[in-house]
């Protein structure tokens, strides 16, 4: 069918019905613009117009609805059926129209993770557990040129210049059976060439080279020679790179203490299973990425997944296929996460939702092809203590060929409350005494009362009285130093009892769950006179003491707690509460009218009162909605629902309203489970 553009005028019409329509939906527009559009208004008004709607220019119309949607004050609604080619030339039009070009945006800000770098005199990589002895990042810690302004503390400006070193960001992430991964990015600063190596600064600085850049239309790609700044693209090439990675250049600044030949590829670093990616249940979602190096953009902000399910393949043969499978979702996704359980070997596959899970679990068996048996679904606990205790024991080990060792430690544990908890995470970023490890852990060592504290290994006292012959008592455990930079024993304590305790906290004494909340104190350390070559026994009893102690302080089992938000209509909140409070396990917070807004609890000022609402010629006016009917908002439940009690209230939700309600949430924190439900998640859990 071929479409003719027609002018409609009044000699036009038949009647005026259509025109004058056309006109009270113009004068309502203009209603709003000339509200918010200062430069609009004195148009509207002036003598040329004097509040004609029909005067107004079309290009004074187009300047104030840009200028208004770049300020976020307006959002241009268009109404189309792309399935049927209908609507869709206009809003590409009003992208060009509307939308600003990176000209018109604010200032773009990286973030430089002071705990990711290394000093100059350093050679390794950052290492998971050494944020306590990291260099501090200062703003002249880099050269001021390139074009790249560093702000200060950790804060970096982006700018819109295609001669400086490069920064982009990867949006979108498609594996296609020919190509391989099809990078979708954006360079916000710099040019980015065909055949350049990068760095990822999001995934432990490894090297990708580009191989190959797209211009896409559509689903038609077209091969060009750079990607300049303010302009987005597809990359092939890249191996390693998930949705929302920071791409840089390897001139870029931020990188300039960094030894990139030392850089290492993706892999897991974690050696036990954490369903939770390392992330913690409370309010604070400040969360350091210890992979980050160099500077990275804001990306996308990922709370922890929270339920899982197992993953096995059918046969021996079937597993290569599945981890290719689970690799290629890894990087287009980059709130899925795939764990290994330390214990039974299993594969955990963690995501956000059911309904996330659900297309997951359909994209492997149906789409790729996996032949795999796919677990219930399951919801992350955490593992806790009720009690405080504390412990001194000697632990004894005998090293074959050297003499045994024995070591003895003071240890205690403590739960933190829900009160405390923000005051020791404050203190623990001023410097304090206790050191913050994952999920919301504490942990102080104070090696003054250790015995041997003040004595230097026999390896220091070597390899500073220059003895060759001591190289052949080194251990792997032992940091070479020179004789300007030798630490004493009682800092290498320190750091071997907090590597042995920051792995310790992913191994519950329940069910293996990763505990939380812990304030961990070790007192004292006595090495009972002997001269260390190494200090795994200091280790191996960080351990056994920290097992003990934990033991002993009753342990209980945390269940994450969800804040729900639940947006439905009048008729249907009786039924609901019920639902929650008898079924789910709720608590009720709030029940209110919803905001004018989305469901999340976001309000937004909403009048309605220039809303433009027509009937249909002939219809009755009960037959449409007037303005007083639009404005009558939901009724909005917040309430505090335990996880695993919302598996299914999706499908519930939708029917007990009809199809009408809705809900999101968000986590809210920790509760301890109580005895009766505990014991069903362990008999579960263990199968006795």
């Amino acid at each position: 069918m071929n479409l003719t553009k027609i002018s409609i005028d009044r000699e036009w019409a038949p009647t005026t019905f259509l025109w004058d329509m056309m006109m009270k939906a113009r004068g309502s527009m203009f209603d709003i613009l000339g509200e918010l559009d200062g430069e609009f208004l004195e148009m509207y008004f002036s003598a040329a117009v004097d509040g004609n709607p029909e005067l107004i220019p079309q290009e004074i119309i187009k300047s104030a609805i840009r200028r208004q949607t770049i300020d976020g004050s307006i959002t241009p609604v268009f109404l189309g059926a792309s399935f049927k080619n209908f609507g869709v030339q206009p809003v590409l039009d009003a992208v060009i129209d509307y939308l600003p070009s990176p000209k018109d945006t604010p200032d773009v800000f990286g973030v430089i993770s002071s705990d990711s770098f290394v000093s100059e005199k350093e050679s390794n990589p950052p290492n998971k557990n050494s944020s306590f002895n990291a260099d501090r990042v200062k703003s002249d810690s880099f050269p001021q040129d390139n074009g790249l302004s560093i702000g200060s503390g950790q804060k970096c400006k982006v700018p819109l210049d295609p001669s400086s070193p490069l920064v982009a960001f990867v949006f979108k992430v498609v594996i296609d059976q020919q190509k391989g991964p099809m990078i979708f990015i954006k360079v916000y600063s710099g040019t980015l060439n065909n055949r350049a190596v990068v760095v990822n600064s999001s995934n432990f600085g490894i090297k990708e080279r580009v191989t190959k850049l797209f211009q896409m239309y559509a689903d038609v790609p077209e091969e060009i020679g750079q990607i300049s700044c303010g302009n987005i693209g597809v990359v092939l090439g890249f191996k390693r790179t998930r949705t929302g990675d920071t791409i840089l250049s390897t001139n870029h600044p931020s990188l300039s203490s960094y030894d990139l030949s030392k850089s290492k590829s993706n892999n897991n670093n974690d050696g036990n299973w954490d369903v939770l990616g390392n992330a913690s249940f409370s309010n604070n979602m400040e969360i350091v990425d210890k992979s980050q190096i160099g500077m990275t953009l804001y990306g996308i902000s990922i709370p922890p997944p929270v339920f899982f399910v197992s993953v096995e393949p059918e046969t021996l043969s079937d597993e290569k296929h599945l981890n290719i499978c689970l690799n290629n979702l890894l990087l287009e996704d980059p709130s899925l996460k795939v764990y290994s359980d330390s214990e039974g070997g299993q594969l955990l596959l963690c995501g956000m939702g059911e309904l996330h899970l659900e297309i997951v679990k359909n994209r492997l068996v149906n789409e790729m092809k996996v032949n795999a048996r796919i677990g219930k679904m399951q919801v992350s606990y955490r593992e806790s203590i009720r009690d405080s205790a504390e412990i001194k024991k000697i632990y004894e080990k005998e090293i074959p060929g050297e003499k045994s060792y024995k070591v003895g430690m003071k240890m205690s544990v403590e739960p933190i409350s829900e009160d405390y908890l923000p005051e020791l995470i404050s203190e623990s970023l001023e410097n304090s005494e206790y050191l913050r490890l994952d999920n919301d852990n504490f942990v102080s060592v104070d090696v003054d009362n250790s015995s041997g504290r003040s004595k230097e290994t026999t390896v220091q006292k070597n390899v500073q009285n220059g003895d060759k012959n001591s190289k052949s008592k080194k251990s792997k455990n032992t940091k070479s130093v020179s004789s300007g930079e030798s630490e004493s024993t009682s800092e290498i304590l320190k750091k071997t009892v907090l590597n042995a305790l920051s792995a310790a906290i992913y191994q519950g004494p329940l069910i293996n769950y990763p505990l939380t909340r812990l304030l961990i104190k070790v007192s004292e350390i006595d090495l009972f006179g002997f001269e260390p070559t190494h200090f795994s026994p200091v280790r191996l009893c960080t351990r056994e003491v920290f097992k003990s102690v934990v033991d002993t302080a009753n342990p209980v089992l945390f269940e994450p707690v969800m804040k729900v938000y639940i947006s439905c209509p009048n008729s249907s909140v009786g039924v609901l509460v019920n639902e929650l409070e008898r079924v789910r396990r709720a608590r009720i917070m709030e029940l209110d009218d919803q905001s004018n807004g989305d469901v999340s609890g976001e309000s937004f000022d909403i009048d309605f009162r220039n809303f433009f609402v027509s009937n249909p010629a002939g219809e009755s006016a009960q037959n449409g909605y007037s303005k007083e009917e639009l404005s009558v908002p939901n009724k909005e439940i917040i309430a505090q629902v335990p996880l695993s009690s919302m598996i299914g209230f999706s499908s519930a939700l939708r029917r007990l309203t009809a199809g009408s309600g809705s809900f999101s949430m968000q986590i809210s924190g920790v509760s301890p489970v109580d005895s009766n439900k505990q014991k069903v998640i362990i008999k579960e859990m263990r199968g006795y």
